[in-house]
């Protein structure tokens, strides 16, 4: 709150201070009074302002862009009620896309000069939205209009078009983090009023806005270059076509989360450096942790009272929570800080230094409009792309080296889309809109986790095979046949996979729509439209990897007793005395490690812990035998929907509009590729990729538009209820089948989503201009929905759970949440943006003062209503400071962002025992500034 203080504070102080010194500032003769101009939007496929469009829009001009200094998806949204983003994608009215899995679709869908692109990070970020004529952001389920269906909004990015006079354009931004920034523009006629060309070039260039630790690299960087060529062709007086074309490439080192908390019960506070095996003993029936049992630690159940006991687990003795060891082993303790108030998310970034993002992306955008007469015409728009990208990304968040875990990605997609509309009107009274529309994309990709120093060699296993009875092949991608799976020996990996799959997806969309207005009379208009669209797609999953096969429990405790046996008699006595259990006696058959015959600690390792795996041949294993294995599924799958909106405009004069609405709109339901668990049986048994059911949500909205005060203020409200069946998300489910936790996608019954929105624009005086949106949430899960809650570093799972007889874990009864009366997650209750502007004006030019201040709320990164996934509210400072010469060449642009490098988090997320609870941050951008200067000639 005293963040808050401070920044509202300093925003009056800026404002009260233009309005003292206004005066000094007139030119001789005072201009007449200014009324707001209307923006001109094609929300609606027909041109209209943003007060006659009876849809929740805000839309951004090509000088509030400018003027804002908006270059990419995280300040748009402070504009835009309701309306936050995550990584990937963006949420409007709290919709947008629960998981980053193949095979969905994005709540929101985006659109670059009216094409469909399934990736709104490319349209958000291309060019640093340089030489965008505006930006069109509808909030609500779209589709009987746009050829791509949206259950929560659409964005629509549109480029200026090629000018038949010449003109030109230099820019340059300098600032810091060593910003270099070069745009330009140039347009013009290659014939007279016929053919016309803009070619626009970009090149971003800026360091990491991450710091690194332990002489870690700074990430986070800039590194993107674009250049297009437009054309314009009148080729006949009622005939034209507009033709677009990009290449782009990015070459970054990219950012990543924070790590603000870690540990378990009391030792919570710190990266665990002391420990090599993460997580806590299984309390196995046979061997369960007591108060007796060394270095226990107590935990008291919140329903009983009880107290139970966990321990951590013994290196090579008892199973760990992950086959991986813990990378931050041996590294100096509070070499790596957390921050459990998010005070200062900006550092505590520790990576080996090889960090990398890398995408080459090609788009064509075309259309073709013909005016067939005075009430017809028809538009045909195309567009292709080509996308190839490449992820490489440390996942230990250490700078330790004698393991190096990894992801990695590479992704080739090419969409393609085609639209056909019809504008037709029908008398004086009706206007008709009709639409046919194929999308379609293919998307290859190659996901890995890698760690080149455990997992290249072969696993030597010793005298470990005549005891347990098993020898096979090592199993590799492809060695199965479709719809099967297997395993075998692991022969080691020459990538160091131990998890990779090979996907592939494909989609065909087709929709037909039409929607009509009919005007009664000057007052009341009714728009009735519906739509009918239909989702093809394809799934193919080929996976590999590494596992190691539990011992104690699950498919391979059976080998348990003939270890033991083996064990007595190798030694001539239950090994069980000197505490050898089933994976201590796995690493001794193995030569990984040699028994003490201490009960207590009954193995030394054969290698030092801490030792890289290529430099020891027996390396210990913490979780049971090695294996390999492979499957490989095959899906098809539908899904359609007819969508409506109905739809009554009521204009009682022409500054007033009321409307109200209702709207269905559907998401395709789909695959979860590359999510564990998110495979199944089919109907013969075969292996199959599970799919989750469509989404589908009806939606009522009431809204008003009003200019007032002699057009001086426009005032925009809105209200909405939608209502959701099959709300798709990402979870933890407990399979009653399996007796186990799945991770999966999977679908609530119901949930519901309510708020009310404003927007004010005011001309307060002829120099000082005064804005703000707002708007406030609510959410719920109507209906039963269960899920595992196994990140509870309070409530750890290998404490809170029993192993059945047939060796299944089921956590306890209070681990498993009901969702039910829950908020969604990720929406803010509130959300409000205020910005100022003041002019004063010379002979020479203007000189103007503009300052932003956003507010976002507190909100729940998971749908369990919980401290642990709270992000706090965050408000941030924007001001700047613009010199315009009196003809509008010259703009330089002074501008400091986030003026108290107050770095809040935007998003939680908290891992599982596998890595030690650890608490993952995603931060937003410092403090930046720096000064942007534009030189335009020609008939600008």
């Amino acid at each position: 709150m005293a963040a808050i203080r401070r920044s509202v504070a300093a925003l009056m102080c800026v404002l009260l201070s233009y309005l003292a010194y206004a005066p000094v500032a007139y030119a001789e003769e005072e201009p007449q009074r200014r009324v707001i101009e209307e923006m001109v939007v094609t929300a609606e496929k027909r041109e209209s302002t943003v007060s006659d469009t009876s849809i929740s829009i805000t839309a951004f001009g090509e000088d509030m862009i400018e003027d804002f200094g908006l270059q990419g998806a995280d300040e748009l949204v402070n504009f835009i009620p309701a309306t936050t983003r995550d990584a990937y994608d963006i949420r409007v009215r709290g919709v947008g896309r629960n998981f980053r899995a193949l095979g969905g679709d994005p709540g929101v869908a985006t659109y670059y000069n009216g094409i469909y692109s399934e990736d709104f990070g490319i349209a958000a970020s291309e060019n640093g939205l340089y030489d965008v004529q505006r930006i069109e952001v509808l909030r609500g389920p779209q589709g009987t209009l746009y050829g791509r269906n949206s259950i929560g909004g659409a964005l629509n990015y549109i480029t200026n078009r090629p000018t038949y006079e010449f003109e030109g354009e230099l820019r340059t931004q300098v600032g810091s983090l060593g910003s270099r920034e070069y745009y330009g523009i140039l347009s013009g006629p290659i014939i007279a009023d016929k053919l016309a060309y803009r070619v626009v070039g970009v090149m971003r260039d800026r360091d990491g806005s991450q710091d690194g630790l332990n002489g870690s690299e700074d990430i986070n960087t800039i590194d993107d270059e674009n250049f297009s060529i437009a054309l314009q062709w009148n080729i006949s007086d009622n005939l034209e076509a507009h033709m677009r074309w990009n290449d782009r490439s990015s070459d970054r080192i990219i950012g990543q989360s924070v790590v603000a908390n870690s540990g378990v019960g009391a030792d919570r506070g710190a990266i665990d450096t002391t420990r090599y095996t993460r997580g806590l003993r299984l309390n196995l029936p046979a061997s369960p942790v007591t108060a007796a049992t060394p270095g226990a630690f107590a935990f008291t159940d919140p329903v009983t009272g009880a107290v139970r006991y966990g321990a951590y687990a013994r290196p090579g003795v008892d199973q760990a929570s992950t086959v991986l060891p813990n990378p931050a082993f041996g590294l100096p303790a509070g070499s790596i800080p957390v921050d459990p108030d998010y005070e200062d998310l900006r550092g505590g970034v520790a990576s080996n230094n090889d960090n990398n993002e890398k995408f080459v992306q090609n788009g064509v955008q075309f259309e073709l409009s013909w005016d067939i007469n005075d009430t017809t015409s028809l538009k045909y728009l195309g567009g292709w792309s080509d996308f190839d990208y490449t992820f490489d990304i440390d996942l230990d968040n250490t700078n330790g080296t004698f393991t190096q875990p990894r992801q990695t990605v590479l992704e080739a997609v090419e969409t393609s889309s085609h639209e056909l509309q019809l504008l037709w009107q029908l008398g004086d009274n009706l206007e008709m809109t009709s639409g046919v529309y194929l999308f379609t994309s293919d998307r290859l990709q190659n996901f890995a986790f890698r760690d080149s120093q455990t997992f290249t060699s072969a696993f030597n296993y010793g005298g470990l095979l005549g005891s347990v009875g098993f020898a096979g092949p090592h199993t590799r991608r492809g060695s199965t046949a479709v719809g099967s799976s297997d395993f075998g020996l692991w022969e080691g990996d020459p990538t160091g996979a131990y998890y990779e799959y090979w996907n592939k997806t494909s989609t065909k969309a087709t929709a037909v729509y039409t929607q009509g207005t009919y005007t009664f009379n000057d007052e009341f208009a009714l728009v009735v439209g519906l739509r009918w669209a239909e989702d093809e797609k394809s799934a193919f999953e080929d996976r590999t990897g590494y596992f190691e096969g539990s011992v104690e429990a699950g498919g391979f405790g059976g080998f348990g007793p003939g270890l033991q046996a083996s064990c007595a008699g190798l030694f001539g006595f239950d090994c069980g005395l000197i505490g050898l259990t089933p994976l201590a006696i796995v690493n001794v058959f193995t030569g990984a490690a040699n028994p003490t015959f201490n009960a207590l600690d009954p193995i030394v390792p054969t290698c030092p812990l801490g030792t890289p795996p290529g430099e020891c041949s027996n390396r210990l294993v913490l979780g049971g035998i090695p294996f390999s294995f492979a499957d490989r599924a095959r899906g098809d799958d539908t899904w359609g929907d007819t969508s409506f909106r109905v739809n009554l405009d009521w204009t009682p004069n022409e500054d007033t509009l009321v409307y109200a609405s209702v709207t269905t709109g559907y998401r395709a339901g789909g695959y979860s590729l590359g999510i564990g668990d998110s495979r199944g049986p089919g109907n013969f048994g075969n292996v199959v990729p599970l799919t989750y059911d469509q989404e589908e949500v009806i939606a009522y909205e009431v809204g008003y538009k009003g200019t007032l005060l002699d057009g001086t203020l426009q005032l925009n409200l809105s209200a909405y209820l939608y209502d959701y069946e099959n709300y798709q998300d990402r979870v933890e489910v407990f399979d009653t089948v399996a007796n186990a936790a799945r991770d999966r996608v999977d679908n609530a019954d119901a949930a519901e989503n309510s708020g009310f929105e404003f927007e004010v624009n005011w001309l307060a005086t002829d120099n000082l201009t005064i804005g703000a949106n707002g708007s406030y949430t609510k959410t719920k899960y109507k209906d039963d929905a269960f899920v595992v809650e196994d990140d509870n570093p309070f409530f750890p799972i290998e404490v809170f759970s029993n192993i059945t007889p047939d060796d299944r874990q089921v956590p306890d009864a209070f681990l498993v949440t009901n969702l039910n009366g829950n908020p969604l997650k990720r929406i803010p209750e509130w959300k409000a943006t205020l910005w100022g502007s003041y002019e004063w004006r010379f002979e020479a030019g203007t000189l103007t003062a503009g300052a932003t201040y956003a507010y976002t709320g507190e909100y729940y990164t998971s749908g369990i209503e919980r401290d642990l996934d709270l992000v706090p509210e965050r408000t941030r400072l924007d001001m700047s400071v613009t010199w315009r010469d009196n003809r509008d060449r010259i703009v330089v642009r002074a501008f400091v962002d986030n003026v108290f490098d107050e770095v809040f988090t935007r998003g939680i997320g908290t891992g599982t025992s596998a890595s030690n609870y650890s608490q993952f941050a995603t931060s937003l951008y410092p403090r930046y500034y720096g000064v942007d200067m534009t030189y335009r000639f020609g008939a600008f």
